[in-house]
């Protein structure tokens, strides 16, 4: 009976050796596990995260469709003659905007079913989510305006004789930027009134916003600086002589990028300080937070790669030797669009932080595999009997792929 169990678990190393050398292999830090989510030569891009959950969208090779994953299986959620896109997430939630056969809709996904929530003759664009509560943007005939959906009414929130777009929303509280028929300035809704948060000559835009907290960049009439609402008070949090822009928030922590004169580095403000989390020539951009965590893609010489900052410490995520950039974060899981491969496709992946590794995990990088396997091959007739061989198997076959978040 031992050597029956020997000889199946040498066919089964061996045979797992031989699938590892079988598929392309790309280096990941340890304590971070990585899913390539797609492989199917398409164009995957713009991916959002929450928990475990990832949306984003793919060309079927007509027209784009929107997929999702739910921490084990991918669902096509869309599956028509029209692009869709512009989409955002929370939990199981998600929505969109796309063509209805005469112009752009939104449409919502509960986690079961898909409800087509406008129907009109005039454009609707990026919505956004937070619980219920669904905010978009679109035509009434003759400019844009913001619209809010509180899971039960469509309520107009503007209307004016100017164009007002990029909604954010945190619970019922939507901020956005619209002109005031000089320049674009900052709005603001808590539920139940709108308040204008600027008032100058110069454009503000590209606001976000955290329960009250609201951040966006605009000019002082110099260069863009960055501005942070705290519910009571506009702050100017930069004062200088290049432009700082793309400002991200969580809590009253604020990250965004900034020129230093020579390149684009990464700043974080944690409420109090303003840190630079980068100093180097890689022209750091698009920064995403979670908490204290931050991600961004920068240049590695010719490469985009990606980024993490847990308050602390820069981990770089990425070692492809190809284009890994458009980071989104939540808690300490990424994702993020690999461009490459033999026909240049875009494809995404799914990078977890595991804390703690499971328990059969030898190597340290979040699951049960082949590492694990080989360092077992080395020492166990020094450092481990049977029993252990039964625990690697155990926790391989159910942590190995797909990740499972109980499996640790």
């Amino acid at each position: 009976m031992v050597r029956k169990t020997i000889f199946l678990f040498i066919g089964l190393f061996l045979a797992l050796c031989v699938l590892s050398y079988s598929v392309e292999v790309y280096a990941q830090p340890d304590g971070w596990s990585f899913i390539q989510l797609t492989n199917n030569g398409s164009t995957n891009t713009n991916p959002q995260i929450y928990g475990l959950n990832v949306v984003w969208k793919d060309s079927d090779g007509n027209d784009t469709e929107i997929f999702f994953y739910d921490g084990n299986t991918i669902t096509q959620l869309t599956d028509n003659n029209y692009d869709d896109t512009g989409f955002h997430i929370y939990g199981s939630n998600v929505v969109w905007y796309g063509s209805d056969g005469n112009d752009t809709e939104i449409f919502f996904y509960d986690g079961n079913t898909i409800t087509q929530l406008t129907d009109n003759n005039y454009t609707d664009t990026s919505p956004q989510i937070y619980g219920p509560n669904i905010v978009w943007y679109g035509s009434d005939g003759n400019d844009n305006e913001i619209f809010f959906y509180d899971g039960n009414t469509t309520t107009q929130l503007t209307n004016n004789s100017y164009n007002d777009t990029g909604p954010k929303i945190y619970g019922p509280n939507v901020v956005w930027y619209g002109s005031d028929g000089i320049d674009d300035e900052i709005f603001f809704y808590d539920g139940n009134t709108i308040t204008q948060l600027t008032d100058n000559n110069y454009n503000d835009t590209g606001p976000q916003i955290y329960g009250s907290n609201v951040v966006w960049y605009g000019s002082d009439g110099n260069d863009d600086e960055i501005f942070f609402y705290d519910g009571n008070t506009v702050i100017l949090l930069t004062d200088n002589d290049t432009n700082d822009a793309g400002p991200q928030i969580y809590g009253s922590n604020v990250v965004w990028y900034g020129f230093d004169g020579n390149d684009n580095e990464i700043f974080f403000y944690d409420g109090n300080t303003i840190t630079q989390l980068t100093d180097n020539n890689d022209n750091d951009t698009s920064p995403q937070i979670y908490g204290s965590n931050v991600v961004w893609h920068g240049f590695i010489g010719n490469n985009l790669e990606v980024f993490f900052n847990d308050g602390s410490t820069t981990t770089r995520l990425t070692y492809s030797n190809r284009y890994d950039f458009n980071p989104r974060i939540y808690g300490s899981n990424v994702v993020w669009v690999r461009l490459g491969g033999p026909s240049l496709e875009y494809e995404t992946f799914f990078a977890l932080k595991c804390e703690p590794s499971p328990p059969a995990d030898l190597n340290g990088d979040c699951k049960i595999n082949f590492g694990d396997f080989a360092i077992l091959g080395d020492t166990w007739l020094l450092d481990y009997d049977f029993s252990d061989l039964a625990v690697i198997a155990d926790d391989w076959l159910k942590c190995n792929y797909p990740i499972e978040a109980a499996c640790w």
